[in-house]
């Protein structure tokens, strides 16, 4: 199975961090974020992986080359318009061929078991969503797990996108004939065909949008000296 990374976003809401550098190569204990989430598809089996690119896409490609330092394959998926994130998985798809694919975004850190996706059975459905308790910060849920492990319209006990799933290209050719959207687009219209399940993972989850978010990614580290 190939992998993708979600990489082309501005990252405008950190600031200053993001003036004079994309959002995956701000660094977090000393090592660019995506540092992070490509060792970690690495261990998990991951071989092929390919990345989207927009803004300072230049950085990116000459920070991570073709991926052989990592022990990776990478191709870039390069966007001259931001294609919002639906948009910019449609773009990559040439690459990403037709079967399933992990996706990823480039500023999470979990320790989530990426293994357990790599030859994920997808059956008739066209993604697998993981997702996790809705942070404190949100004001609302994303969605709701069912007793079937199907992913359904939020209710009171509802969760949030964890920014991990195994995407089929299906899902995202439902929407095909936008050239901008967003991911959540396609897994609304998945959702309302009852074509994805779902799992909930309640480990170390950081989805690093803010400084705020890399201060605490960076205590995490420093309690569990996992750097």
């Amino acid at each position: 199975m190939k992998a993708m990374v979600l990489a082309a976003g501005f990252g405008k809401r950190l600031g200053a961090l993001t003036e004079d550098r994309p959002k995956a190569l701000v660094k977090v204990a000393g090592k660019p974020l995506i540092d992070y989430v490509l060792e970690k598809l690495r261990l998990a089996g991951f071989k092929e992986i390919v990345i989207n690119l927009h803004f300072k896409a230049q950085m990116i490609q000459e920070a991570l080359g073709n991926g052989e330092r990592y022990g990776l394959s990478i191709q870039y998926s390069d966007e001259d318009d931001i294609l919002e994130t639906g948009g910019g998985i449609a773009n990559a798809l040439p690459l990403l061929g037709d079967e399933p694919f992990l996706l990823m975004s480039s500023d999470i850190f979990t320790e989530f078991d990426l293994a357990s996706l790599r030859e994920y059975d997808l059956g008739k459905d066209e993604a697998h969503c993981v997702m996790v308790p809705t942070p404190q910060a949100k004001t609302r849920h994303d969605y709701s797990i069912d007793k079937d492990n199907r992913l359904i319209p939020a209710s009171e006990q509802g969760v949030t996108y964890g920014n991990i799933g195994v995407i089929s290209p299906k899902l995202i050719r439902r929407l095909i004939g936008k050239r901008y959207f967003r991911l959540v687009e396609a897994l609304d219209l998945g959702v309302s065909h009852d074509l994805i399940s779902a799992e909930l993972y309640q480990g170390p989850w950081y989805n690093c949008g803010t400084s705020e978010d890399l201060k605490a990614l960076e205590d995490f580290f420093e309690t569990r000296k996992v750097v």
